[in-house]
């Protein structure tokens, strides 16, 4: 059992329900020997501090006792916290990119007055803290823990100024993994962190691109995506859409693929940064052949997003109209 005295007065915080006098009970349950405890602790401590979206005042004090948790030997389900540190940086549906990473508005200025900047400021504060003790995370990877590998290898893939020490310890790790989500989310890693096309060529991910598992492939392609486009990345990366729910019931961590629509945008974001427009058309028609204009979670918005950036870089093609 977890007997670390969570110190100070929780009651004068506030979370999703009020006051967060709760959250040291919950964060002692985290460390029960009963699952369903810790299973009902996880679940309730990530609505109080990270309820539909929003950051409350609690949540970036929560982050350094979650870490004591991890470094505890006696807590079992360690993915799980790490699952829920993760989650505290991306918000998923607003700030992050498959394609470009964690964006933080430019605007830094902070005005608590302003629900969107005290927002933005919470969030820079979870950031931040969970980034100082990374070093932490990479210390728990562990040739027998799989599940808690592949957690940690998707949370390092958010932190590039730590990208140099990720690469190492996955390298390191890399050719003995057996577990396909830790190797795919490994994959994934790789592909953030990677700023060019030398930090990829290490790890020699090219025969991974004709694997036989499509998740596999899929990963791979969009670690090279990020630098360079060809015909087979897009193939690949295009024909996925038709598949994407299949990839989510076979895999129970490829947290990249957590929602349909993100992957999607993805895609698209590819547009944005490539400029050469015989692959532009290419990947425009292999995407449409694909239905993925049509595709039932892409709002219409996002499609006339996707027009306009095909338009601008190549006016004279036509393109279909939304």
């Amino acid at each position: 059992m977890f007997n670390h005295v969570i110190v100070g007065d929780w009651t004068e915080l506030s979370h999703s329900c009020g006051s967060a006098f709760d959250i040291p009970y919950q964060l002692q349950s985290l460390a029960s020997d009963n699952s369903k405890e810790r299973e009902k602790a996880i679940s309730d401590l990530r609505d109080n501090i990270f309820c539909d979206g929003m950051y409350y005042e609690v949540s970036p004090y929560v982050i350094p006792e979650l870490y004591k948790l991890l470094a505890d030997k006696g807590v079992m389900d360690k993915h799980e916290i790490v699952t829920l540190l993760t989650a505290l940086v991306l918000d998923f549906w607003q700030h992050h990119n498959l394609a470009t990473g964690i964006n933080f508005e430019k605007n830094d200025t902070i005005q608590h007055s302003n629900i969107n900047n005290c927002q933005i400021y919470l969030k820079k504060r979870c950031y931040e803290a969970v980034e100082k003790e990374i070093p932490k995370l990479i210390s728990l990877i562990s040739i027998d823990n799989a599940r808690l590998n592949s957690s940690i290898f998707y949370a390092l893939s958010w932190f590039p100024k730590n990208k140099e020490q990720s690469l190492q310890v996955i390298k390191k790790f890399f050719n003995d993994m057996s577990d396909l989500d830790t190797i795919i989310n490994a994959i994934f890693a790789i592909g953030m962190l990677s700023k060019s096309s030398k930090d990829l060529q290490s790890f020699k991910l090219e025969p991974l691109l004709s694997d036989s598992n499509r998740a596999i492939r899929v990963a791979t392609a969009m670690t090279f995506a990020r630098h360079s486009l060809n015909h087979t990345i897009i193939d690949i990366l295009s024909e996925a859409v038709d598949f994407l729910g299949d990839i989510n019931r076979g895999y129970s961590y490829l947290l990249w693929f957590w929602d349909e629509e993100v992957y999607i945008n993805f895609l698209f974001e590819l547009l944005k940064v490539n400029q050469d427009k015989e692959v532009i058309h290419l990947w425009y028609e292999n995407l449409r052949l694909n239905d993925v204009f049509e595709y039932r979670n892409l709002p219409n918005f996002v499609k006339k997003q996707i027009y306009r950036v095909c338009k601008s870089l190549n006016p004279d093609q036509l393109y279909f109209s939304f």
